[in-house]
């Protein structure tokens, strides 16, 4: 998509990190023509770091298989939430604010998103993002749009499952072509162990794909 943005307007793509609790922190002013999935280097006076499930401070670089918590320390993070009422010492931890987000910095410092800590899959002890599957779904020509999610399991932990919206809903693509489809482009484990179709996905009134309905 980024390629074709390029070619067809003349310039690049540029990804940005904004967060209304702390506002713009990071944005890719370096690297967006040869790196357009980053989102970039922190801005200046903004400190950002990743954090394990431990609570120690992951060193960089580190890469897609090994993220973190973002956290972020800077000026103009926010004083309090307003309703209910919680003053900013009670939301950040050591004047950090964590995101919920997990991520990576590369060799050169550009920081990448790898999905949200909620939609993490926790499989066999292999941990991955709804969202990375969702991106190899939805590029499949049948799949108008999809959801994967986590569905507990006895003896892996958890598993992947999808659901999704075809293009043509009197044609949706048979559950052999998208494994295949994932499997040529994600490991096994990553693969939903089931791909069940529905009319619509849930949104947001932001429109953001919803995921707190029940599987």
């Amino acid at each position: 998509m980024a390629k074709r943005f390029r070619e067809r307007f003349g310039f690049p793509v540029t990804q940005a990190l904004g967060i209304i609790e702390v506002g713009l922190p990071v944005a890719n002013l370096e690297a967006a023509e040869s790196k357009p999935e980053a989102l970039g280097r922190p801005l200046p006076d903004y400190e950002i770091w990743l954090r394990s499930e431990d609570g120690a401070a992951i060193e960089a670089p580190s890469s897609p298989e090994r993220t973190g918590e973002i956290l972020i320390r800077g000026p103009g993070l926010l004083d309090a939430y307003l309703d209910p009422w919680t003053p900013a010492d009670e939301i950040l931890e050591e004047g950090a604010f964590c995101t919920g987000d997990q991520g990576w910095f590369d060799a050169d410092g550009d920081l990448y998103l790898a999905g949200r800590r909620a939609n993490r899959i926790s499989m066999a002890g292999m941990k991955f993002f709804s969202e990375e599957v969702e991106a190899v779904i939805d590029a499949h020509p049948a799949v108008r749009e999809s959801r994967v999610r986590a569905r507990a399991h006895a003896h892996l932990g958890e598993i992947p499952v999808a659901e999704i919206v075809p293009t043509d809903p009197d044609a949706p693509p048979e559950r052999r072509a998208l494994t295949a489809h994932c499997r040529e482009r994600l490991p096994t484990y990553k693969i939903p162990r089931e791909f069940r179709v529905v009319d619509a996905l849930p949104h947001t009134s932001s429109g953001k794909l919803q995921r707190s309905m029940p599987a």
